[in-house]
């Protein structure tokens, strides 16, 4: 999973973990970090195995870096399930966007999600 450190990420990364599922925990900032080993805690507790990985979602480099830490939790060598959560949430009106404001959201938004694709 992308960003699984809170709200409906961390939830769903929890439940998954429930549900008997091996579970990839991403963050992106050294505050992401603490937010989640708590994440982790939950999902060890649930009986799960879990990798708590430091990830963009809008580079490839760590698209794949994602990709390879969720196949080592894997026994069967494969991901069955894949649930990208990341997205930026900022915003501003039309008339005051950038390119540079565009690229940020849509590589994190869309390049990010149909990149998985590659791997």
């Amino acid at each position: 999973m992308t960003e699984t450190i809170r709200g409906i990420g961390a939830g769903i990364a929890i439940d998954l973990a429930k549900r008997g599922a091996n579970v990839l925990v991403n963050y992106t900032s050294p505050r992401g970090a603490i937010a989640g080993e708590e994440v982790v805690k939950e999902i060890e507790d649930a009986g799960s195995k879990v990798a708590l990985v430091q990830a963009n979602a809008a580079l490839l480099s760590d698209l794949r870096k994602l990709v390879e830490a969720a196949l080592t939790l894997s026994a069967s060598g494969k991901i069955d399930n894949l649930v990208h959560n990341a997205a930026t949430g900022d915003d501003c009106y039309m008339e005051n966007m950038t390119e540079e404001f565009y690229e940020s959201q849509t590589d994190v938004n869309l390049k990010g999600r149909e990149s998985f694709g590659l791997f």
